[in-house]
C-alpha cells in the first residue's frame, strides 16, 4: 500500500488587502476603525498525493497555486486546516531566494544543502555535479551578489535537483532561463519523475503538463474546481479559459472601434501549431473625423516581449467599416501563451495607441524548446470595405 507524500485537509489561507504598519495602520488602530478587508487566497482545499506521483496545479493567475506551494513547503502556515508532508522536500518557488548575497556560490550550495537537511559530506559528494549542471565552474567562488539573474537561476535549480529530494515543488521555473537551460532542466525533472520522486508543478504550459504529470488539480479563486488525470485537468482548464475572447482597451474617445473575430490555422482549425500559417480576422470602424493612424498587428509573449510587428500597407477606412485579414507564420514557442494585438497606433511614434484589441492564444507543437525571436516576417494584409478592396 503506497503512502501519501502530501496530505491537505480543509486548508484555508487568509490574507489582508493593504499593508500592515505605518501611520495609516497606527491611525486605524487608535481610532478603532473596522479591520482591513480580508482576502481568502485558499478556501477548504483538500487532496492527497501518493509518493512517486507527479501533480500539476493549473488555473488562472490569482487562483492560489503559488500560495498552496508555499504552504506545502512551510514558507507560511495555513489559517485553518492541516498540511502534512512526508519526505525530504526541495522547492523551486523562488529560485535562489535562500542565497546570501555576500557568500560565494560554493558557500551558498553548502548553506542550502544544510537547510535541506543534508550533511556537509553529502553536499561535498554532489558539489561537482551541482556546479557542472549550473555551468558555473569559473564563478563558483565569486559572491553571488555579482551573479547575473541567469546564473542565479541555474545555481538555484541545480542545488534543488541534486540534493536528493523526495518531494520537489516547481513554480513556473521551467519557463525561465535560456533555451538550452530550459531543455536541460526539463530533462532533469523527467529523470526525477522516472526515479519515482514526488513532483508538484505549477504551470500555464498545458503541453508540459500533459507530458510530465500524471494527475492534475485546477484551482479557481482559491478553491478546487477539478481533480483528475493531468490530461483531463489540462482539457478542463483549456475549455474553461476562453482563449479566443477578445480583450479590449479604449484610450479615450478615439473614434475607432476594433474587434478580433477569429484566429485559426490556414490549414486546419483552432489548434495553432508552431511554424504553421495562421489567419486573424477582424473588423475596424472609423469615424470620418479620425486623424491619421496606422493599423498594426503584433505578437507578444506572456511577459510582454514583442515577437512580431507588422503595419498594414493601406490607409484606415475613415468614415466606414472594413473587414481585416492578416496571414502570418506562427514563429512561437510551443506550450506557451501569446497575445495577438490588432491596434491603431500613432504613425510617428511606436508606443502611443489610439485603440487596441487583443486575443490570447496557446501554441502547440512537438518541439517544446523552439524559441520565439523578434521577427520582421512578412504579413499578408487585406482590408475590404463593403465589397471594395482598400489595399
Amino acid at each position: 500500500m503506497s503512502r501519501s507524500a502530501i496530505e491537505l485537509r480543509d486548508v484555508s489561507k487568509r490574507d489582508f488587502l493593504g499593508t500592515r504598519g505605518g501611520l495609516r495602520h497606527l491611525g486605524r488602530e487608535l481610532l478603532h476603525r473596522s479591520p482591513r478587508e480580508e482576502l481568502w487566497a485558499l478556501r477548504d482545499v483538500s487532496f492527497d498525493l501518493e509518493a512517486g506521483c507527479s501533480l500539476a496545479l493549473v488555473g488562472p493567475n490569482g487562483a492560489g497555486k503559488s500560495t498552496l506551494l508555499k504552504l506545502i513547503s512551510r514558507v507560511t502556515r495555513p489559517t485553518s486546516g492541516a498540511v502534512r508532508v512526508n519526505g525530504r522536500l526541495a522547492s523551486l518557488i523562488e529560485v535562489g531566494a535562500g542565497f546570501h548575497p555576500e557568500l560565494t556560490g560554493r558557500e551558498n550550495v553548502f548553506l542550502n544543502g544544510a537547510i535541506l537537511g543534508m550533511s556537509r559530506r553529502q553536499i561535498g559528494r554532489r558539489l561537482d555535479d551541482i556546479v557542472a549542471f549550473a555551468e558555473l565552474e569559473r564563478f563558483i567562488d565569486t559572491p553571488v551578489k555579482r551573479y547575473s539573474s541567469g546564473m542565479y537561476v541555474r545555481l538555484g535549480f541545480s542545488v534543488a535537483v541534486h540534493t536528493d529530494p523526495e518531494i520537489l515543488l516547481i513554480d513556473e521555473v521551467l519557463a525561465v532561463g535560456d533555451m538550452r537551460f530550459r531543455r536541460r532542466s526539463y530533462e532533469r525533472v523527467q529523470e526525477l519523475i522516472k526515479e519515482q520522486r514526488t513532483v508538484v508543478v505549477v504551470s500555464h504550459q498545458m503541453s508540459m503538463v500533459r507530458r510530465i504529470c500524471e494527475r492534475g488539480v485546477m484551482l479557481e479563486r482559491g478553491q478546487v474546481t477539478f481533480s483528475g488525470t493531468a490530461e483531463e485537468a489540462a482539457g478542463y482548464y483549456e475549455s474553461s479559459t476562453n482563449l479566443y475572447a477578445t480583450l479590449r482597451d479604449n484610450f479615450g474617445d478615439s473614434g475607432i472601434d476594433i474587434d478580433i473575430l477569429d484566429v485559426a490555422a490556414v490549414q486546419g482549425g483552432h489548434e495553432l501549431t508552431s511554424g504553421q500559417d495562421i489567419r486573424l480576422r477582424g473588423r475596424i470602424r472609423c469615424r470620418p473625423d479620425v486623424d491619421d493612424g496606422v493599423l498594426t498587428l503584433s505578437l507578444h509573449r506572456v511577459d510582454d516581449l514583442v515577437v512580431l510587428v507588422s503595419r498594414a500597407p493601406g490607409p484606415l477606412p475613415v468614415g466606414g467599416t472594413a473587414e481585416v485579414e492578416a496571414t502570418l507564420p506562427l514563429a512561437a514557442t510551443p506550450g506557451r501563451y501569446y497575445y495577438l494585438h490588432l491596434s491603431v497606433r500613432n504613425p510617428e511614434e511606436p508606443q502611443p495607441v489610439y485603440e487596441d484589441a487583443c486575443v490570447a492564444i496557446e501554441v502547440h507543437g512537438d518541439d517544446p524548446y523552439m524559441s520565439a525571436a523578434v521577427s520582421s516576417t512578412k504579413v499578408d494584409w487585406q482590408l475590404t470595405r463593403t465589397g471594395r478592396l482598400i489595399s
